[in-house]
């Protein structure tokens, strides 16, 4: 394809909704083979990095879009400028590429672990950084620090494994809460159970970018996260898990 071919095709894919709620996994592998030879062309073109740096923000990745755009931007240009420096401000949910997505993950108490998918990428040469498990799969989804700085685990050196997660160990050793640190002010749940929510349950973003603070309660504790579902609109189900009263909260798409 021709550059003006590629430039009309990443413009399509930026009108079109977010990755991170494609269904089509055959689209979304399509999509990450057109970001390939997006960055095989940057290499020996740098008209091509404007482009592969939109390919990137399309798939949740400012860090590595910023370093394409910043391989061939114009120093002299203001708009360029601006553009580079809006990166560090990007607000996006990475997306697991499906040929790298892990396998069959551990359920958490209070998440299925058929939904965390895209949260975990299964690589060959990595080995978890607090049990040292090797060949397993790496948390790439999102924390908060202490100071409730929401941070992503994409592009880090750090490396921790599901098992790590539902133990406390990556919440110990980071010193960070996997969902949002205001869930803590929930009078009606009791203190481990708020840690085993924020510090020993992947963050669950998807279903709560629209009301952050807030995750469904029953019985005392909070309910169980189970069923996403997008087909018209988007569902979220949760299920109390002592008397079982399901909650299903929709967003119009």
């Amino acid at each position: 394809m021709s550059f003006s071919e590629d430039k009309t095709r990443m413009t399509e894919y930026m009108k079109e909704r977010p990755l991170d709620e494609w269904e089509d996994e055959a689209a979304v592998e399509e999509f990450f083979c057109f970001l390939d030879r997006l960055a095989e062309q940057a290499k020996e073109d740098s008209s091509y990095c404007a482009i592969l740096s939109d390919a990137y923000l399309k798939a949740g990745d400012p860090l590595k879009a910023k370093e394409a755009f910043a391989r061939g931007y114009n120093p002299k240009n203001k708009k360029d400028i601006k553009k580079l420096m809006s990166f560090d401000s990007w607000k996006a949910n990475p997306v697991t590429r499906p040929s790298e997505k892990a396998g069959e993950l551990p359920d958490f108490t209070y998440v299925s672990g058929k939904l965390l998918k895209n949260k975990f990428v299964r690589k060959k040469d990595g080995v978890c950084c607090i049990c040292n498990k090797s060949r397993t799969a790496f948390y790439v989804g999102a924390a908060f620090t202490d100071t409730s700085e929401k941070i992503n685990f994409l592009n880090t050196e750090d490396q921790f494994c599901a098992d790590c997660i539902r133990n406390g160990a990556a919440a110990e050793k980071f010193k960070i809460t996997f969902n949002d640190p205001y869930l803590q002010d929930i009078t009606v749940v009791d203190d481990d159970k708020k840690d085993e929510l924020l510090k020993k349950t992947p963050e669950c973003s998807l279903a709560f970018d629209f009301d952050e603070d807030m995750w469904p309660c029953c019985c005392g504790d909070f309910c169980r996260y189970e069923e996403y579902d997008g087909t018209y609109e988007e569902t979220f189900t949760f299920r109390c898990r002592h008397c079982g009263k399901e909650t299903v909260w929709t967003k119009m798409t």
